[in-house]
């Protein structure tokens, strides 16, 4: 796929059931040299539509259990609820984790109203608190 100025855009062999479209970005920064997975779930005109699909992905998310390599998780976020009057939503979800590989990282589910229509997209990545990095 098409790169721009600090990453690649690469096509995922990886496929979430559900999903039209699946890629990897690779940054390339002084500060960001990770990867992150982003997938399209939803496209449409139907709010109601989007909505649903929103949520019942923020709630497999929640839902899921995973092996962090020296212990079993879970993710932990709040929704944000998805309203018309609003052109995006964006509900976190991070492991119950402060430490490992898995610390920093995060799923996040988004909600985005465009001229095109409403896109329900699945990003899965790493990023540090803006508390720490901001800091004084």
């Amino acid at each position: 796929m098409s790169a721009d100025e600090g990453r690649e855009i690469y096509r995922s062999t990886v496929a979430i059931p559900g999903a039209t479209e699946a890629v990897i970005y690779r940054f390339h920064s002084k500060e960001d040299t990770t990867a992150s997975f982003q997938a399209i779930l939803f496209e449409g005109e139907s709010f109601k539509e989007a909505a649903k699909v929103y949520k019942q992905t923020f709630r497999q998310i929640k839902g899921t259990k995973f092996n962090a390599g020296f212990e079993k998780t879970s993710f932990n976020g709040s929704m944000e609820e998805p309203t018309e009057n609003l052109r995006f939503s964006s509900s976190q979800l991070r492991p119950d984790l402060s430490t490992g590989a898995y610390k920093h990282f995060i799923a996040e589910v988004e909600m985005i109203n465009s001229i095109d229509g409403w896109k329900v997209q699945l990003n899965l990545h790493s990023r540090k608190d803006d508390d720490s990095r901001y800091a004084e």
